[in-house]
Formats: structure tokens, sequence, C-alpha cells
């Protein structure tokens, strides 16, 4: 992906001739098309859609969900790079160079990683992320392009705002909640507060800077509901990241003043409705699974009369704005802002009675992993398990700063060395992630990443709309902050959000007089045919993945009808993927419901070479000994996973009879 670089710089977009008297006919600031071009286009749009729409179908997470996209998304990538130009800023370059950093050398690391079968699926995952980032660069030629692209990306949002605010006003809202957090469409608390903060940037952008009023209060009012959405997560990941996000999209970007005070709207319109929204989670009693029915159709009922007075506000204010030019007024305007913005301050630190105090308990809770849940928000508390989820990402990469335990291999030292009850595969932050896992050279591949997209950023206002520029690098920035502190960028589908998002604001354009030129084999080089040879490897890896994952599918669907029917799956999954041991418990499964209980005990113990830190195949060792009544072996298996999972004490021979009893 990196090598592929025209022979020449591409000129800005304000460098196209116009058309006129003697050129090729084209408009002004439009690329001259290529043959399939709009077709590789119209794909990226289809992407835009997808990921747009991606939290009503659980965010894409499982690979069963993605991996088929990837494996077309790869072959398409090919064939755009063979028959198209594939000219890179050297913002996209660098992006772009960042991403293969990270996939290559978490392909390397499978060399020294514990889990191959872990580290191949972070290899497959990020290197779908490239090649979604890829396929935007390369497909988005012109400013329309763009704008069409984060339409249809932000349609897709406001499609999934509107879905989940009608739910609750009109549905069985209450089931939508977990732990009276709102968790539904996408399934995930804290990934619906990203997907909802990544929505909310889009809109504000059009608040600022759409054509009519009327388009200007609709999105203002859409801002407001993505906002509700977020305080009706409770998701603690989602304070840094608003104010990380709103922070750098007031320093970063032109257009200050507007953004500031369409954000001050916004927030006047979630303060208003925050005292309905927030009787949700009051609600939260042991006793109860969700809050009911009505208080979330009271709080949805809220958001949506506080998101249409706060648009129909900003609708007259800012037509009267558009009226007014003059030079003393901005300036009252910006002083005027100032002002609000320092006395809200203000009002915040006087409400809290010892400021100096309330920091240092809360940061105390934070590395005490105290969980205070007898609040009536979460947003005030510090507490959690995160200092832990990154102590130990921390300790992998101070055992190994260079290399790290291997892509996707942090939860082979984590269940040893916890101090809390989370189950977690991975620390709950990008940055942790790839340093504890991939080292300096992980986090080197993200800075190029994040560098090349703020960089890209800087310079689109000068050939993009300005409500795309700040629409693509809210969603970006939103997604980077919140990600830091969770774990989006393992849900592809928010993820891919974000990619589409940034390849907009990395996008080259091509000269408009330029006729078009055959691409084909004779512009083969060097970097070209390495870039297709890896792009035909990653295919290939992800197609044998997506394979052996439907035959994983198939044998759990069988095993309670035809458990040899079953096996048999599980075997052709193994062929496949034979370091998966998701595939040895399905295959020892079936085993063990054929009767055949050395078969299953020979798999399982397969398992445990495989992954000599994994504790769950003891477990499951120890449980099918009790089924035969091998106590004696049952507890030494229970011994062994409770060395490799201490804080787990659950683990014995009485817990496994109560399964079997079904108490």
């Amino acid at each position: 992906m990196t090598g592929i670089r025209s022979f020449r710089s591409p000129p800005r977009w304000s460098e196209a001739p116009a058309a006129g008297p003697g050129s090729n006919g084209h408009e002004p600031g439009r690329a001259a098309e290529r043959p399939g071009r709009g077709f590789f286009f119209l794909v990226v749009l289809g992407q835009a859609a997808l990921f747009g729409l991606s939290g009503l179908f659980g965010g894409l997470y499982d690979f069963s969900a993605w991996g088929g996209v990837a494996l077309v998304s790869c072959v398409l990538l090919v064939a755009l790079v063979l028959t198209q130009r594939f000219a890179l800023t050297p913002q996209a370059a660098l992006a772009l160079t960042g991403v293969a950093i990270i996939v290559v050398w978490s392909a390397l690391s499978m060399t020294w990683a514990e889990s191959l079968d872990q580290a191949w699926n972070e290899v497959n995952r990020f290197g779908f992320y490239g090649i979604t980032l890829a396929l935007v660069v390369g497909a988005v030629r012109t400013p329309r392009h763009a704008a069409a692209v984060m339409g249809v990306l932000t349609a897709g949002m406001a499609v999934t705002v509107l879905y989940t605010v009608g739910a609750m006003l009109l549905g069985d809202g209450g089931s939508m909640f977990k732990d009276f957090r709102l968790e539904d469409p996408l399934g995930y608390v804290n990934g619906m507060a990203g997907l909802a903060l990544m929505a909310f940037w889009p809109f504000v952008a059009l608040a600022e800077a759409a054509r009519t009023p009327l388009v200007r209060g609709a999105a203002l009012g859409f801002a407001v509901l993505a906002a509700d959405l977020v305080v009706l997560t409770q998701s603690r990941a989602a304070v840094p990241a608003v104010a990380a996000s709103a922070l750098l999209m007031l320093v970063l970007l032109p257009g200050r003043t507007t953004r500031g005070w369409a954000l001050l709207v916004a927030a006047a319109g979630v303060a208003a409705s925050l005292p309905v929204v927030l009787d949700v989670y009051g609600e939260f009693s042991e006793q109860a699974a969700f809050p009911s029915d009505s208080t979330v159709r009271s709080a949805a009922a809220a958001a949506l009369v506080a998101a249409i007075v706060a648009g129909a506000v900003w609708a007259i204010a800012s037509s009267v704005a558009s009226r007014v030019s003059r030079p003393s007024l901005r300036r009252v305007s910006v002083g005027a802002l100032v002002a609000i913005a320092l006395v809200g301050a203000g009002v915040a630190v006087a409400s809290i009675d010892d400021p100096v105090g309330r920091v240092k308990s809360e940061y105390d809770a934070f590395v005490s992993l105290h969980v205070d849940e007898d609040r009536a928000t979460r947003f005030s508390t510090g507490g959690g398990f995160r200092y832990d989820l990154w102590r130990i990402a921390a300790d992998q990469f101070a055992d190994s700063p260079l290399r790290g335990v291997g892509a996707g291999n942090y939860d082979t030292t984590y269940y040893r060395e916890r101090r809390n009850p989370q189950p977690a595969p991975q620390p709950h932050s990008l940055e942790m992630q790839l340093l504890g896992e991939l080292g300096i050279v992980g986090v080197l591949g993200l800075l190029l990443l994040v560098g090349g997209v703020l960089w890209g950023a800087s310079r689109a206002s000068r050939r993009l709309d300005g409500w795309v520029v700040v629409g693509a690098t809210g969603v970006f920035l939103a997604w980077l902050a919140h990600t830091s502190v969770d774990w989006l960028h393992n849900i592809a589908g928010l993820t891919g959000i974000a990619l589409v998002a940034a390849g907009v604001v990395l996008t080259s354009p091509e000269p408009s007089g330029e006729r078009p030129r055959s691409a084909g084999w004779r512009r083969a080089t060097l970097p070209l045919i390495v870039v297709v040879a890896l792009l035909a490897v990653l295919a290939a890896a992800e197609g044998r993945r997506w394979a052996a994952d439907y035959y994983l599918a198939r044998s759990g669907s069988e095993l309670s009808s035809d458990a040899a029917a079953a096996l048999r799956d599980a075997d052709q999954a193994l062929d496949l993927d034979p370091e998966s041991l998701p595939t040895h418990y399905a295959a020892a499964r079936a085993y063990a419901r054929l009767g055949r209980y050395e078969a299953a005990r020979a798999t399982l113990l397969q398992a445990t070479r495989k992954e000599p830190s994994d504790y769950v195949p003891w477990v499951l060792l120890g449980d099918l000994d009790v089924r035969h009544g091998n106590l004696a072996r049952a507890r030494a298996d229970y011994r062994r996973a409770t060395t490799l999972s201490p804080y787990d004490t659950d683990f014995s021979v009485s817990r496994s009879r109560q399964t079997l009893r079904g108490d």
C-alpha cells in the first residue's frame, strides 16, 4: 500500500485548469474520469453506508460480519491499484505507511507470539482497516466525491440515532439498557457512546456550514440527540473523549467562533433535558435488570423536545447572523463566547466543595480500582478497572519494549497478573494495546497514521467544503479520543466510520486537463508488484479465516442434533485454522457428545500446548473429567487453571457438579 506513488506530485484542487476554449470540456475542479473510476467511487459510497449503519448491526464486531467485507474489499483494492491512477499526497502516504507498519509488524510478531491465532486475527483486522483507508483515498478524487461520501456516512449515523430514539420512545425501551446504561442497538455500552459521539461532529459541522437556516437547525437538533445518547450510556470513557475532541476541534480548524456557539447551544439543549434523561440511571437497582419503559420513554421525549427547541433557536440565530457581517459585531460575538465559557467553568469549579481534594479522591479511586455505582451519574466518578488493565500493558512493554508480547496476545499475561474480576482480551486503550503487544514499532505506526490524518485535515480546507473537513476530522478525533480509553478499534464498523472519514481528508485530486491513460501492467514497478503480492496474501488469509469461521459456526449449530456432522465441520475448521482454540473446544464438545472421552481430552490437551498461558482449556478439562467421574484428575486440572488465573477461585469439582445439576 505504501509504495504506490504517482511519478509526479498531484496538483491542488485550485490548480486544475478551468473549462473553456481549448480545454477538454471538463468542469472546473473536476477530475478527468477514467474507465472504472465511477465504479470504485460507488464501492466507497457503499462502504460509507455500511459503516454508517453498522450500529444497527452490532457494529460488525464479529469476524463473521466483517470477514467477508474484508475479503471483497481486498480484491477491489487490487483491481483499483492495477486499473486506476493511484496518486497519493504526502499526508496519505504517511497515514497508509503507519497502517502498513502495524500490519507488517503484527504479521512478524507471529514468530514470537504465544497465540498465533490471535496474532493472525489482528493481522486480518488491521489489514482490513488499511484496505478501507486505501480504497477511500484511491477512489475519492473530487470535492463532490468527498461531500457525497461524508453525506452518506452522516446519513447512516443519523438513521441510527433516529432509530435509537424512536425505539426508546415507541418500543420496549427498557430492554435496550444493560445495568441501566444504553446498550442497544449496537450491543455494547461504550460502543454506543463512541458511535453517538462520532455522529455528533458531522451534525455540528452541518449546523455550522449548511446553506439554509432550516438545515442548520435540523443538524443542531441531531447533535443534541446524539449527545443525549452519550449521556444515556453513562460511559466514563466518553468524558475524556468529549473533552479532547471538543478542544482539538476548536483549536485545529478554522470557523472556531461559529463552532463554539453551535457547541454552546447544543450543550444548553442537553442541559435542559438532563433532569429527565438522568432519571434512567437514577432508577438503578440491583433488584431490576433494566429501567422501566415509561422512564426511558420520558427520557427520549425530553431529548427530542430539547433537540427541537435547540434546533429552532440555532436556525433563527444563524439566520439573523447571516445578515450581519460587521467586524465589530464578530469581535463582540467572540468576547461573549469566551466570557460564557469562563463563567461556566467558574460555576462548575465553585459547585465542588473541595476541587483539589475531589481530584485527589477520584485519582485514588482510579488507582485502587474502586467502583461506586451508588450515584445518579457515573460521569463524576474516577473508579473502575482501567488502571489495572493499563498497568499490565505497561509491564508487557517494559519486558519487551521493541517487540511486545505479540499482536492480540495481551491476555497471555493479563489473567495471571490481574487484580480485578473483569475478563479483558485487550487493555481498553489503542495506545496501551499497541505498546504492550507491538512495542515501540506499533506505536510508531499509530503516530504516523494520526499525524498523516491531522496533516491532511489541516490542508483539506483548501480543496474541500468546510462542513466536510470539520465533520470528517471530528469523526476521526472522536474515535481516536474514545478508543484511547476503550476498545472501539476492535469494533470494525465504528473504526470503519473513522477511517472513511480519515480517507476523505487524505484524498488527492487528479488533473482535470489530463486525458485518461490506461494503467495496466505497463506501469508495473517493484513497489506495485510488492503491494499487489501483499494484498493477495492478505486476501487469501482473510478468505481462509472466513471459511474456518463458517465451519466453526456450523459445527456449533449442529452439535445438539448431529454430533457426527458437528465433528466433521470442526475438523474442517481445524484444517483451515489449526491454531484456533475455539475450534479445538468445538471438536472436544463433539467428541464428548459422541461419548469419545479420551479423544475429547486429547483435543483439549492439544489446546493447552497451543497456548500454555490460557486457563480456559484446563477449566474445560476439569469439567470433562467431572462428567466422567475422574475427580482426582479434575482437581488437578482446576488447580492448573487457578495457577494461570489466580484471581478466579471458583474452579472446583463442586462448582462443576452444580452446573451439571443445573443449580
